[in-house]
């Protein structure tokens, strides 16, 4: 489990809060959202944090045959608990939203109290799920694949470079993230 201290090197970018979507489409190896983290940890100089909350949502999700990679992943990542002072905040978000007819998932809750406690952007793709305006949202966020299939170097290649601008066909092999 990753316990390092949060803090800012000089001359460092603050690495953001990630949510769970962001970690989510890094373990499926799409290109921009990789190209994203690796560039975060370049940066700061240290990974990223996630709530705990985005280490069970995460881990509920996988599938058996991603359990190694996934954890693997997950120990680069800064993790930070939720403490009495997060779930307070947490609680003060629901009855706030709460009163406003607006219900917001409790994991939304505690990864944006979080976020405001530790005073880190958060990084989502998902800034309706977090209506609150205390929180900041980190601003270079790729998006997500509109089809919801994740993108590969090749497809990326393709994009840039269709076939029918080739003057002979060209043939390119999958690239694989390292994620170790």
């Amino acid at each position: 489990m990753a316990t390092q201290p949060l803090e800012q090197q000089e001359g460092t970018v603050k690495a953001p809060l990630l949510d769970s979507d962001i970690v989510i489409w890094v373990l499926r190896s799409d290109e921009p959202m990789v190209q994203f983290f690796e560039q975060l940890v370049e940066q700061a100089k240290q990974s990223p944090a996630v709530s705990v909350i985005t280490v069970y949502e995460v881990l509920a999700g996988m599938r058996p045959q991603e359990e190694q990679e996934t954890r693997k992943f997950l120990d680069r990542l800064i993790r930070l608990p939720v403490t009495e002072e997060i779930a307070e905040k947490a609680a003060e978000y629901y009855r706030e939203f709460r009163a406003k007819g607006q219900t917001l998932h409790i994991t939304d809750l505690l990864i944006a109290a979080t976020s405001f406690c530790h005073n880190l952007p958060l990084a989502t793709l998902n800034r309706d799920d977090f209506p609150m305006t205390d929180i900041t949202f980190w601003q270079e966020v790729p998006s997500p694949p509109p089809d919801g299939k994740t993108q590969t170097h090749n497809d990326l290649l393709s994009q840039r470079f269709p076939p029918s601008t080739m003057a002979t066909p060209a043939t390119h092999t999958a690239c694989f993230v390292s994620l170790g």
